[in-house]
This record gives C-alpha cells, structure tokens and sequence, in this order.
C-alpha cells in the first residue's frame, strides 16, 4: 500500500469511527453535558484534520515539511534535482498553485522532474504575485521559466517554516490543471505580423555572449508560443558551428526562456537563409510554453555564446540568421496549430576580444629643465625629475606590471651608477617600484601592478636619489627616457606582445646638479616699438623684461654689466631673434643696461652680492634698431656669477629657452 493510499485509509477510518461514536453515544448524550459532548466532537475533528493534513489537504502543512528551504539555480523545462521535488512540494502546499491534483506532482507524489505541469504551476504563482514577479520585468504575461524573480519571491515566502493551524480546515476540492499564464478561452489567436528590430549587438565576439538578431511578433488574441525555429549559415574558412560557438539562448522581453548547446544545433540544407554557403542550421527552441494576450509585442532575441578562442581565419567569416513564415509554433484557445512568422535575414560578423592600445608620452607637468640643488656630503632622495602619462586608448582595462626607464648623464666621464643611487616610479603618492641605479642606467621596474582602466590615463613620476656631488663634477646633467613595457596584460587576456604601444615625446628635459650655484627664473616681459612721429630713422624697438636670480650653496655675485656675445661670460648673454627664432647677425643696438631692481644684499663697483638662500630680482633693457623692417624679439641665454666682485667665473644657462624669449615686436627700420 502507498503512503497517499495508507494515509487515505486513516482519514477514512478516522470518519467512520467518528460516525459510529456519535451513533452508540447519542442515547447517552442526553447524560452528558453541551460541554462534554461538544469536547469530544472537537478531539475527533483534530485527529481528521491531522490525517487530512498528511494527505495534503491540510493548507499549508505540506510546506511545512519545505520551509525553510533555499532555491539557488533557476529552473525551466527538462531541469531535474532534489530541487525540483522541493518546489513541486512548495507549490502543492497551496490549492491555487498545485502542480496536480492526482499522479506524478500531486500531493506526495512528487517528482524530481521538471515538466509542463511544474511549469503550469510556477505560471499560477507568477499571477498571483505578480505586482512582485511580473511587474518589475515590465512584463504582463506569466511564463514557465522558475528564474530569478520567481525564485526570489519564493525564497521570501519559504524563508521560515509556515505555522501550523490552530483550527481544522476543510478540505478543497483539487482544481483541475490550467494552462499557464492569460486563459486562452475558446477564442481563435494568431500573430499577425513579425517585424525585425534592432538587436544588442551587430557582432559576436570571442568569449562573450551577443543579442545578434531580434524581432517583434504583433499578438492577436490569446495564443500559447511552443516553438520557435531559428537558421543560420556560414560562409567562412570554416563552416562548423562548433569551431564559433558553445551555444545559444532565446531571450523574450529581456528574459531567457530557453538554451541549446552547439551539439543541438540541427544540419541540413533547409535553404531558408539566401546567404551562406551551403550547409545550414536550424536552431529549434521548444516546448516553451509561452502565453501572450492579444495586443502583446513581445520581443525574441537569439544570443549567441561564442567561444573563447576563435580561430583568426574564422574571424573573417560571415554568418546570415533568419526566420521563416513558419518559424513560430502558437496555439489559440480553439486548440488551432498554426505555423507563422516572416521572411527576415540579417548577418552578423566574428571579432576577436578586444585589445589594449597604450600610448605613452611626457607629461605636460614634468619638470622643466632646472638646475637641482645636491649635497657635496650626502645623499639628495627623492628629486622628481620627470612625468610620464600612460594611456590606454581602445577602451579595455590593462595592467602594467614591468616596465622600463633609461637614466642618462653627460658632461663627466662619470656613469650613471655613480650620479644616481636610486630610482623610483610613483602612481600619484604610491610608490609602485623603486631600483637600484646601475651602469648604463637601464632600470627596469618590476611587479608595479599598475591599473590603468579603459580609455583611462594614469601619470607616472620618476624620482631619483643622487649620491654627494664629491662623486662627480659640478654641472653633471642628467635625463629620464621612457623605454619599455616589458609584462602587461588586459583584461581578455592579452598580453604586451599584443598590444600596441604608440610614444610620443618620451625624453624628460635635462636637468643639471649642483651643489652650489643660482637658479635663473623669469619673470615679465615686454615689448614697443618707440617713435618720435617724424622720421622712421629715428623708431627702434624696446624690449625690457625681468629675471630673478636665487643663490644657494655660498654667496654669488652677479656682474651689472651686459654683452650681445652669448658665449661671453661677462654680466647677462642674449641675443636678437627674428619671429623665426633665427639669429639676427646684423643691425646695431643703441646698447643695453642691466640693473638690480630689488634684492640682494649689496652691490659694489657693479656687482650685485646675492647671499645663500637668498635672491635678487634684475631688469635687463635692449633696445633694437634693424637693419631690415621686421618682427623680432629678445632671446636671454645666460646669466655670468662669481664667488666674488669679479668678472663672472661661471654661467647659468638659462631654461626652459621659451620661457626666457620677449614677445615679438614690429619695428621699422
């Protein structure tokens, strides 16, 4: 005897009993109180509402045996599992959501398959809730599919173990199955039209899945949807689905409805697609049971999921896909077959993953060249000598983890090795790496794990420890290249090999070291032509502009005195410049003057002492009367110094040149 036919006989058992102590007591009753009668009547309906309850006529008992219980996956048609047996269970434990009312799926009958009458039952639900279901995915009809929106409701409901009833219930009589989602009626339903719309994608690429082929299907009455047949072909070096594809899935409104492994794909030479080469697919996605009410514009779309790795001569072929007049199956409420659809063709192409394109170049804040001050006892850390902007340019993420940076000195005979002790390479304020210097000055960062996301620019800082200028001479120079990106990989897995990298400027400017000296900046500058209105013999241009003058190290003196030579020594050296830049060798000057405008702490017989640490600022004035009528400008190139009032035993040359150029000015001749 079966469980459901024993516990059938107890709840039989249970009435008859019922029935004959009523019978024998009912002489009696009269010697017995309301009260007493009527407690006996409530003890027998309990142990009837118990055995009820085992045979699944109890309300919610039977979820009581489920709850609480957790659904993980989503399930559709063909699904099997412990968990399917469990949501059978759940849905049983309600009249209006019962998968059946007797067999496989009925009240301890349950089944660890999931079938049309499981599909049915989760429809129901989908109604009943629907404001929670159905609503949020901006769809009207119920489906088959237990995704997860359905799943989640019914985690919630069965996220405790349902109390039991106090009171006995009366037991409902089973309803009969219905057809999942709008009651198709006995009216006839059809579509009247399909029309292609856009699809999320034009193309599919490797390791990714792709909306690549969409329609509308105009709804006219109620109709149920079972099957939809797809076809695709190929011309390509390669015309097996398998060398693309894993699979594919059928989406509706947005939400997967079925799959199918590539293995499924039908072969044969159907003809429904005019392009291709010959041997076509038939994608058949069935036993959907979809509902749709009339005026529905439900939306298919065929996702393709491609394959991770894709042959490069296959990325060159072209897939046609397409649907027929009888690509879609529907039913209506008169029970009618009917095949329909439209002649539609599109094609779609195979692209590889994306790769990352980084462009490397100086940074517009990298420093301009200077005149760094070092110790002539220790070691000077971190002096930021040059920026770096990395970009990446073909919208995919990249990390960067070696790359490589060439530091070279000039002027001694010295290595670098023995000017620099130490580098190191910044993201903003985070050290990435740091190296030690070594001769021919290649460092080679490792292991910077440097993100740079898609489309994205990340600015790179090299800093350098320079050992004590006992090491080499005064006016070492010294100047960071970009070289190398040396291990990189984005995020579809391609690695530096396969990327591009585009450079523009990538040599810092050359900064030089010491440890005593000055440091020339500019300051404002100005231009006229000057004329007295009667004779042009008499315009000439003036040109003034200021600089300033810092000391460190010792005190300097800085000469007021000036030449038109700019290899002397002497006082300040510029020259004159058409708007070319091209050196202007003829022409006189009517002389210049260069003076102290404030700062330093004395000047003596025309020298300007600048203490340690302290600056003075200069106005150097040029007036120009050429030759030729023309536009030409100031170029200052450097400034002499000495350790005393002498004529200058030194120069600075004066950098970056373009911030040191007056303004270019018009002057007659």
């Amino acid at each position: 005897m079966t469980i459901v036919k024993d516990f059938a006989a107890k709840a039989f058992v249970a009435f008859v009993a019922a029935a004959m102590m009523i019978s024998l007591f009912a002489p009696a009753a009269k010697a017995q109180t309301a009260e007493e009668l009527q407690t006996m009547i409530n003890n027998l309906l309990a142990q009837i509402a118990t055995l009820q309850a085992q045979i699944g006529q109890g309300g919610q008992s039977v979820a009581s045996g489920v709850c609480p219980f957790t659904w993980t996956r989503d399930l559709n048609m063909g699904s099997t599992g412990a968990d399917v047996m469990k949501l059978q269970q759940f849905l049983n434990a309600n009249a209006d959501t019962r998968v059946s009312a007797s067999g496989a799926g009925s009240v301890g009958a349950e089944t660890e398959y999931y079938g049309p009458a499981t599909g049915a039952a989760v429809a129901k639900m989908q109604v009943m809730y629907r404001a929670e279901i159905l609503t949020p995915l901006g769809m009207v009809n119920p489906s088959t599919f237990f995704g997860p929106s359905t799943r989640a409701k019914a985690n919630a409901l069965c996220a405790v173990a349902p109390v039991e009833p106090v009171q006995p219930t009366e037991p409902t009589e089973p309803t009969e199955p219905v057809e999942p989602g709008v009651t198709l009626g006995d009216g006839d339903g059809s579509i009247d039209s399909v029309t292609q719309i856009s699809s999320d994608d034009s193309s599919v690429r490797e390791g990714e899945s792709n909306g690549i082929f969409a329609f509308e299907a105009d709804v006219s009455g109620d109709i149920s949807v079972n099957r939809v047949d797809l076809y695709m072909d190929v011309v390509g070096s390669s015309t097996r689905a398998s060398s693309y594809f894993q699979g594919a899935s059928l989406t509706v409104d947005g939400e997967e409805v079925a799959t199918l492994d590539v293995s499924d794909f039908g072969e044969d030479t159907y003809g429904n697609v005019t392009g291709g080469g010959g041997k076509e697919y038939r994608l058949r996605f069935s036993g959907l049971d979809l509902v749709f009410a009339d005026g529905d514009l439900p939306e298919f779309q065929l996702v393709m999921d491609t394959n991770t790795v894709v042959d490069s001569n296959d990325q060159a072929a072209t897939w046609y896909v397409g649907i027929k007049t009888d690509s879609i199956r529907t039913v209506d409420g008169l029970g009618f077959s009917e095949s329909t659809g439209s002649n539609i063709e599109d094609n779609f192409g195979v692209n590889s993953l994306l790769v990352a394109e980084l462009a490397v170049t100086e940074a517009d804040n990298s420093p301009d060249a200077t005149t760094f001050e070092v110790s002539n006892t220790d070691t000077t850390k971190d002096v930021e000598v040059a920026q770096f902007d990395v970009r990446e340019k073909n919208g995919v993420d990249v990390t960067v983890d070696d790359m490589t940076f060439t530091i070279t000195v000039a002027n001694t005979v010295t290595n670098e090795a023995t000017v620099v002790r130490t580098a190191s390479v910044y993201d903003g304020s985070t050290k990435l790496a740091s190296k030690t210097v070594t001769d021919g000055g290649a460092v080679a960062f490792t292991n910077m794990g440097l993100d740079i996301a898609a489309d994205e620019t990340v600015t790179l800082t090299i800093k350098l420890d320079f050992a004590d200028v006992d090491n080499y001479v005064e006016g070492e120079t010294v100047t960071v290249e970009w070289t190398s990106v040396d291990d990189a990989v984005d995020e579809n897995d391609n690695t530096e090999g396969d990327m591009t990298i585009t450079t523009g400027p990538v040599t810092s400017a050359t900064h030089t070291l010491r440890s005593q000296g000055i440091v020339v900046t500019a300051g404002t500058f100005t231009s006229s032509m000057v004329s007295d209105g009667v004779t042009t013999a008499n315009n000439y241009g003036s040109y003034k502009m200021n600089v300033e003058v810092a000391a460190f190290g010792d005190n300097y003196y800085v000469p007021l005195t000036t030449t038109r030579d700019a290899s002397s020594t002497v006082g300040i050296a510029y020259q004159i410049e058409d708007s070319n830049g091209a050196v202007i060798s003829t022409g006189t000057s009517t002389g210049a003057a260069f003076q102290r405008v404030s700062g330093g702490s004395t000047a003596t017989a025309g020298y300007v002492k600048i203490s340690d640490g302290s600056s003075a600022t200069f106005e150097l004035s040029v007036p120009f009367d050429p030759a030729t009528t023309g536009t030409y400008r100031v170029q200052i190139l450097t400034v002499g110094y000495a350790l005393t009032a002498v004529d200058p035993t030194a120069t600075e040359t004066v950098a970056p040149a373009a911030d040191f150029e007056s303004v270019n000015q018009y002057v007659t001749s």
